[in-house]
């Protein structure tokens, strides 16, 4: 697969992946330092969930139950299965004793050698895997939005800039953001007061791509890694 654009050099353009149909009896090549990503329609998943209950701990269940929109419930428990049905194929480990772990705020682990991340918005969620650090996010592109508030305490000048010359300007807003929370969620570092400092327009280890024609995502890898794959996978 051809790597979309990067940010940095070409700004922060944005490209439509060829998302490849993937099930869990398909091979995959071993984790390198570059990324697979995965989107998940949560729709299409959800109604299968039920009979991978039994991978989901009591906490895990427990906290999907706290959920007081039926929107949240499905999408982490669709998350949760699928990141546990693929770290186990990226593994090579049954998908019962994968056990991801999480101390208050910070980002999900595991015990295995696989780095991870899983972001959510809308109907999809979008997971993210490679042997080293990786980042992701995803975002509804929400038409309405009142962004301009929000620039100069999150964005560096140059983005300002950027974002404000452009054509579009929300979309490139929202492109940015998720080219940030993604770089962040690589880093393992919290966002709060910081977004700013980090210019994505010079950051070649970020890199946008559409999920459909109403969200956007980034990706943040080790280095200057791209994406080895894009894959499109429904629990079944």
């Amino acid at each position: 697969m051809k790597p979309q654009k990067a940010m940095g050099k070409s700004g922060a353009d944005i490209s439509i992946l060829h998302w490849q149909g993937f099930r869990l009896h398909m091979p995959v090549r071993s984790l390198t330092g570059q990324a697979y990503v995965f989107r998940v329609n949560v729709s299409d998943s959800f109604v299968a969930c039920d009979k991978f209950e039994y991978l989901l701990t009591d906490k895990e269940q427990a906290r999907a139950a706290r959920y007081r929109k039926l929107d949240d419930y499905q999408r982490f428990t669709v998350g949760r299965v699928a990141l546990k049905l693929l770290l186990a194929k990226f593994a090579n480990v049954p998908a019962n004793k994968v056990v991801v772990q999480q101390q208050g705020a910070e980002k999900p682990f595991t015990e295995l050698p696989v780095s991870f991340n899983v972001s959510h918005s809308g109907n999809w969620v979008v997971l993210a895997f490679s042997a080293l650090p990786v980042g992701v996010d995803v975002e509804f592109i929400n038409n309405h939005f009142s962004y301009r508030n929000m620039l100069p305490a999150t964005f560096h000048p140059q983005e300002i800039a950027y974002i404000e010359q452009s054509s579009n300007s929300l979309e490139q807003f929202y492109r940015l953001w998720t080219a940030k929370e993604a770089w962040f969620k690589k880093e393992g570092a919290g966002v709060a007061g910081e977004l700013w400092r980090e210019n994505m327009l010079q950051n070649d280890s970020v890199t946008c791509f559409a999920v459909d024609g109403r969200h956007t995502a980034a990706i943040a890898c080790t280095g200057k890694a791209g994406v080895a794959a894009a894959l499109d996978f429904t629990i079944s």
